[in-house]
C-alpha cells in the first residue's frame, strides 16, 4: 500500500491567469491530441506586454487574458524540476529602455536580431536541454524582434508505476480500439473526486510528483455519456475559469482500488494567432500596440512547440514560444505598381471626364 501527500487544491481566489489562457486555448485550437505550454506563452506574452502603454487597447486586452499570476515564474526559480527562461532578439528599431527592461524584470537575454536563424534557434536548443532543435526555420520577413521564452520540465513520480504491472490494454478513442502499454497502480492513497461540472460528468484525479508537493499530475476523464469538448465547454464557461478551481477543490484523499493510466508522448506546433485573436486579443495584432518597445509595431505571430512524455517513472515535457515583433500593416507606407491591367479617370471636380481601362500598354514614345 503506498500514500501520497495531500495537498491543498483549494482556491481562495480566482484560478491564475495561465489556467484561463491555457484551457481556453485548448478549446479553440480544437484539434485532437494538442499539448501546449500555458506557462511558457503566458511568459512570452508578458514579455511582450512589456511594451505596451498601459492606457493602450493592447495593454487592457492582454491584462485581461494574462490575469493574475506569474505562470509559474517563480515556482520555476526555485525548482529543480522545471526552468524557464527567455531572450529577446531585436533590432536596433527596437528602443534601448525596453531591452533593459526585458533584462531587469524578466532576466532575459538581449542580442541584436541576427541575418540567419542559426543564433536563435540554438538558444532554444539549449534552454530546452536539446528538445527542441528548431522554433522557427527563418527569421521572419520584416520581423523587428522575437521574443522568447523556454520551458523545461522533468520530475519524477512521488510513487512510480511498477514497470512490471504494466500491461497491454484497450484505448477507446473515437469507436476506435487502440493496443497501449496500461501503467497500473494499485492500493494508492491519492486526491480523487468523482463529481459533476455543471452537466457534465467527469472523474479527477491528482497525481504528485516528488518534491516539495507544489507539482502535480491532474487527471479528468471524463465519464463515457460525455467527451473532452463537453468538459472544455463547461470549463471555459466563466471568463475567469472558476469550474477547473472548484473541479480541483472537489477532490479528496481517497484510497484508490486502482489508477490505471496509458504510456504517452505527444508533441504539437502551430501558430497561435488565430486562437489568441478568438480569446480577445486582437489590438496586439495591428497598429502601433507596442509603443514602448517601438514605434508602429504589432505582433504579426505567436509561435509555439511543445512535447509531454509520460512514463512509469515520471514526467518530462518541454516547451517553446516566440513573439514575433514586425511593423504593422497598417502603419508602413503603401506602394502601388501598376503591373496588371488598370482603371485610370480623369475627374473634374466630381464630373468624371475621361475614364479608360489599361489591359496592354501602348507606349507614348
Amino acid at each position: 500500500m503506498t500514500s501520497s501527500s495531500s495537498t491543498d487544491f483549494s482556491f481562495s481566489q480566482d484560478p491564475p491567469g495561465s489556467v484561463t489562457l491555457g484551457l481556453t486555448l485548448l478549446k479553440q485550437l480544437g484539434t485532437k491530441n494538442v499539448v501546449i505550454s500555458p506557462g511558457g506563452l503566458h511568459l512570452a506574452l508578458r514579455l511582450a506586454a512589456a511594451g505596451t502603454d498601459e492606457h493602450s487597447e493592447s495593454a487592457k486586452q492582454l491584462a485581461e487574458i494574462l490575469g493574475k499570476g506569474d505562470g509559474g515564474t517563480r515556482i520555476a526559480a526555485n525548482s529543480s524540476s522545471m526552468a524557464m527562461a527567455t531572450a529577446v532578439f531585436a533590432s536596433s528599431k527596437i528602443r534601448p529602455e525596453y531591452k533593459v527592461k526585458a533584462q531587469e524584470e524578466f532576466g532575459a537575454l538581449v542580442s541584436e536580431l541576427p541575418a540567419s536563424i542559426a543564433p536563435i534557434n540554438n538558444w532554444v536548443r539549449n534552454a530546452t536541454n536539446g528538445k527542441i532543435s528548431e522554433i522557427v526555420s527563418s527569421v521572419p520577413q520584416g520581423a523587428d524582434a522575437m521574443l522568447l521564452s523556454a520551458v523545461h520540465f522533468s520530475a519524477l513520480w512521488k510513487t512510480p508505476f511498477n514497470k512490471n504491472d504494466t500491461v497491454t490494454g484497450i484505448f477507446f478513442a473515437d469507436k476506435v480500439e487502440e493496443k497501449v502499454q496500461m501503467m497500473v497502480l494499485r492500493n494508492h492513497f491519492a486526491q480523487y473526486a468523482e463529481t459533476l461540472v455543471e452537466d457534465q460528468k467527469v472523474q479527477v484525479l491528482s497525481m504528485p510528483y516528488d518534491g516539495d508537493g507544489k507539482l502535480n499530475a491532474i487527471i479528468v476523464l471524463p465519464s463515457k455519456e460525455s467527451n473532452i469538448a463537453g468538459v472544455l465547454d463547461v470549463l471555459c464557461a466563466s471568463s475567469d475559469s472558476s469550474n477547473w478551481g472548484k473541479l480541483l477543490s472537489s477532490m479528496k484523499r481517497t484510497k484508490m482500488a486502482c489508477i490505471a493510466m496509458p504510456r504517452f508522448k505527444l508533441e504539437w506546433s502551430g501558430g497561435m494567432k488565430q486562437g489568441l485573436t478568438r480569446i480577445g486579443l486582437s489590438a496586439a495584432f495591428s497598429g502601433d500596440a507596442f509603443p514602448a518597445m517601438a514605434e508602429n509595431v504589432s505582433i504579426s505571430d505567436v509561435v509555439h512547440k511543445a512535447s509531454l512524455e509520460c512514463t512509469e517513472e515520471g514526467t518530462e515535457a518541454y516547451a517553446a514560444s516566440a513573439v514575433i515583433i514586425g511593423r504593422s500593416r497598417s502603419s508602413q507606407r503603401p506602394t502601388i505598381v501598376c503591373d496588371r491591367p488598370f482603371l485610370f479617370a480623369v475627374t473634374n471636380g466630381q464630373d468624371l471626364s475621361f475614364v479608360c481601362r489599361v489591359d496592354q500598354v501602348v507606349d507614348p514614345n
